[in-house]
Parts: structure tokens; sequence; C-alpha cells
């Protein structure tokens, strides 16, 4: 089973995906460093929104993501296997 994760970017007055960065190379513990784990979900299976804090930390590793504009997107943190 491959795991793949990926930061969803979505127009925030629709439901048009403008992008998605594949983030499976970022270790899982520097990711829930960042994303906020449900107790419920230790290996980040489950899908999470985003904000302003996690964009930013984010940007830090990926840095097309300092393009994004907070206020005309959404993100997402999702989880598939393939």
């Amino acid at each position: 089973m491959n795991v793949k994760r990926v930061i969803s970017v979505y127009e925030k007055d629709g439901e048009k995906l403008l992008s998605e960065y594949l983030i499976s190379s970022i270790p899982l513990d520097r990711l829930k460093e960042i994303i906020k784990a449900k107790d419920d979900d230790p290996e980040l299976y489950q899908v999470y929104s985003l904000g302003e804090v996690e964009l930013l930390a984010f940007a830090t590793l990926i840095p097309k993501m300092k393009e994004l504009d907070s206020v005309k997107i959404e993100l997402f943190y999702e989880c598939f296997t393939e």
C-alpha cells in the first residue's frame, strides 16, 4: 500500500481545485508538528482543514506555497492510498 499525502488548494468561494502539492516525502513526524492530529488518527489518514498557521509552516518547506493568498483559498491536507 502506497500512501499519497497532498495539500489541496481550493478556491474559497466555490469547489474548484486550484492546485495540489505532493508532500509524501515530508516525514510523518514533521507533518504532525504542523497538523494537529486527532487522537484517533495517529497516522494522519483523515482530511484536515488548514489555516494561516499551517500555510506559513508548509511554505517554509515548499517555497512555492508562499505565493498563495489565504484570503482567496481554502487549504486541506488529504491522504490517499494507491
